[in-house]
């Protein structure tokens, strides 16, 4: 796979993981800069497009191009007796990647179709920017940075086994099976990271388009609450 395929967009973007992702081995590292660079295209389409119609558009049209490209048979395997085609992906450079690391690496499409989801309903509910509570926030981190670690480990060889013991809570116990315990700790750390990623963004997003997406639960315990503020005073007041 061809590593420098949207890696100046994603450099730009995200340059943390950019970073990060280097350090992965060269058998995986190609891989997961497609996935992530898809989590960028995502994240940044209510900036592109700020009509919701619009954004909704450009979301379905990565599920559509992500599932066809996952569904790609693997021009090696032996040919099926009436085999069923599915649609080509479209030639895009992103797209084009994740074709082959679904193949290579049998990915779980399902983690990239939920990783779209949630940040469609970021658009769907563009009026209602707030999450309803922390639960609520925390299953959205679930759904974007989880599934993206997920992904991360099943490009390099971890992948959740459902008959495997869950992890074993006194450390170093040898009845923890490897890929089930990377797994769930790649579930908590994928949480912390969104909620993190959250606070970080406070003063671009108050500052760019006023989005509140601080649970409910926590700034109705503010009064009188400084996100009721117009949009330029909330990022001076949040920042003190």
């Amino acid at each position: 796979m061809a590593v420098g395929v949207g890696c100046g967009f994603f450099r730009k973007h995200d340059s943390d993981h950019y970073l990060s992702t280097l350090l992965l081995p060269d058998s995986a590292r190609a891989a997961v800069f497609a996935i992530r660079a898809l989590n960028v295209e995502c994240a940044i389409i209510p900036e592109r497009a700020r009509d919701p119609r619009l954004a909704q558009m450009r979301m379905a049209w990565w599920r559509n191009a992500v599932i066809d490209a996952c569904k790609q048979p693997d021009p090696s395997a032996p040919a099926a007796p009436t085999p069923l085609v599915p649609p080509a992906p479209p030639k895009q450079p992103i797209v084009q990647v994740l074709a082959l690391a679904a193949r290579r690496h049998n990915l779980t499409t399902a983690y990239l179709e939920r990783l779209i989801d949630a940040r469609e309903s970021l658009v769907t509910n563009s009026g209602n920017d707030q999450f309803a509570s922390l639960p609520a926030l925390g299953s959205y981190a679930e759904h974007t940075v989880s599934s993206i670690l997920y992904l991360t480990l099943e490009c390099l060889g971890f992948r959740y086994n459902s008959e495997a013991q869950p992890p074993a809570p006194v450390a170093g116990a040898q009845s923890i099976d490897a890929s089930t315990a990377a797994v769930h700790a790649a579930s908590h750390v994928g949480k912390a990271i969104g909620i993190t990623t959250l606070i970080r963004g406070l003063p671009y997003n108050f500052a760019s388009s006023g989005q509140i997406l601080i649970p409910k639960t926590i700034t109705g315990k503010v009064s009188p609450s400084p996100f009721h503020a117009a949009p330029s005073a909330r990022c001076d007041s949040l920042l003190i």
